[in-house]
């Protein structure tokens, strides 16, 4: 299981050190912690505070 794992690891640490550093935040929306939140952050969602309460 690990060894299948590895190379879905090492495209996301790619992208994390190499990509994202130099790309825009694209969530529109602080903090986003809750599964409904992540689920909204997209070019469809729409924009603004959604606080925690």
């Amino acid at each position: 299981m690990r060894l299948l794992a590895k190379p879905f690891i090492l495209i996301i640490r790619f992208y994390q050190i190499a990509l994202s550093p130099f790309l825009p935040s694209t969530c529109r929306y602080t903090p986003t912690f809750a599964l409904k939140r992540i689920l909204s952050c997209n070019p469809w969602g729409g924009s603004g505070k959604d606080p925690l309460i």
